[in-house]
């Protein structure tokens, strides 16, 4: 009997076991069967995210890119118009609104589109030595300056601070915190800062003298679809926490200065840190980068139309900053008492061709940018529209001549720039004969 009870039992106890394991079987079956689904899901819903944004990216984003540039020549059309002629005023308002409505619709989109980016790790970041004032915060004032704003804006920075970075995010921050500023400030002013912190990193900052940032909305400022912070509620509330995205992207910190005070009776002001984890390059090394770059050029002596001593004022428009620099290191070579200016975007350029006389500008057709700039043609037509009377050079690796002489410039080169001397006293010498 006892042998027979414990046959029973041990059966019994066996039986149980094995059915738990059963059952435990088919709870991980269903788990890894579930996983598997929601993974699929999660895939199919992000392949079909991603479909949209490139739809959109291209349905939307192309007619509206036409629609800027279209707008642009008939705003320098309209300003061409007599002083005199009473429709001017109400064009060039209706311009403005349709300006201002076009770019809303346009930073809208590409936010969201890059915040989509910044989020599912699809965003790569892409470095390059970078000179703060020309690259960043002199683009960002111009197109800032181009809304007619009633306040200052002012760029403090150090001569010759490059640090290697991703230039056309970090344009990208700047400008979206510089123009959350304009949404609010009506006196006084916003401050374009850039200094080396104490550690020795790149930092810049955004100041206003605008009402402040309400304390209560503080905590949440960075938040994805946050409240507006202002009382007619525009904005989306995406472009603070796309701004802290692409900081973090660059390994860097963005912070709201809270003892900040603008020193304006009546208003608090903000101010916006952008600390990068990157230290400024010394000058030395950004010469070392040049040297390697023209290491091809040549010392051959070829006599030119023009002198070496004479004192020419050259405007360069280029996106890229070694570019730039190796431009102006090949024509002092030849020219040394030439003197040359930068500019990094269209409109930064125009402005400049607008408040200084320059003998020669030379126009690159395509600089990159995070945001809508003009293009090299774009430029030219706005600088002869406002009357500026220089020798305008149009720059391009292809082959855009006729568009660059439509637009008002005087003749066109390609791409790579010259390198040597003989190259460099070919090209001013057609410049010589323009300026005769």
């Amino acid at each position: 009997l006892i042998a027979f009870c414990s046959l029973l039992i041990g059966s019994w106890f066996a039986c149980t076991v094995s059915r738990a394991h059963y059952i435990t079987r088919l709870k991980a079956d269903a788990r890894r069967e579930k996983t598997r689904n929601q993974i699929q899901n999660a895939q199919e819903s992000a392949r079909a995210e991603r479909e949209l944004n490139d739809f959109i990216a291209h349905e939307v984003r192309n007619p509206l890119s036409a629609a800027l540039s279209a707008l642009t020549f008939v705003d320098s059309a309209v300003s061409g118009l007599d002083k005199g002629d009473e429709q001017k005023a109400t064009l060039l308002e209706d311009t403005r609104v349709i300006e201002v409505s076009l770019k809303y619709i346009n930073d809208l989109l590409r936010n969201t589109l890059d915040l989509h980016c910044s989020q599912s790790g699809q965003m790569k970041l892409k470095t390059s030595q970078t000179d703060i004032r020309r690259d960043i915060l002199e683009p960002v004032k111009s197109m800032l300056s181009r809304r007619h704003n009633e306040f200052e804006i002012v760029i403090d920075c150090p001569a010759d601070l490059v640090a290697i970075v991703d230039r056309l995010r970090l344009e990208q921050v700047v400008m979206n915190l510089a123009g959350n500023a304009a949404k609010f400030v009506t006196v006084g002013y916003i401050h374009l800062r850039a200094a080396v912190s104490v550690d020795n990193k790149v930092e810049i900052s955004i100041e206003d003298s605008g009402p402040g940032i309400p304390k209560e909305k503080r905590t949440t400022l960075f938040l994805k679809y946050q409240e507006s912070l202002d009382t007619l509620n525009q904005g989306t509330g995406i472009g603070l926490c796309l701004c802290q995205n692409l900081v973090a992207l660059m390994d860097g910190d963005l912070w709201l200065d809270e003892s900040y005070d603008c020193g304006i009776p009546g208003f608090t002001g903000t101010r916006m840190v952008v600390k990068l984890n990157v230290s400024p390059i010394p000058p030395s090394e950004v010469v070392q980068s040049l040297k390697k770059m023209s290491k091809h050029e040549s010392n051959d002596n070829v006599t030119s139309l023009l002198e070496p001593s004479k004192n020419l004022k050259i405007l360069f428009v280029e996106d890229e900053m070694i570019l730039r620099k190796l431009f102006a290191r090949v024509v002092k070579r030849v020219y040394p008492e030439v003197e040359i200016e930068e500019a990094a975007c269209g409109e930064a350029a125009l402005e400049m061709a607008k408040n200084d006389q320059f003998d020669v500008i030379f126009v690159d057709q395509y600089m990159a940018s995070a945001n809508k700039t003009l293009l090299g043609t774009e430029t030219v037509h706005a600088m002869r529209s406002a009357g500026v009377n220089s020798v305008i050079v149009g720059c391009s690796a292809n082959d855009v001549r006729d568009t660059f002489m439509d637009a008002g410039a005087d003749f066109f080169v390609f791409k790579p720039f010259p390198q040597t001397k003989s190259q460099v006293r070919k090209l001013f010498d057609r410049c010589a004969q323009l300026l005769r």
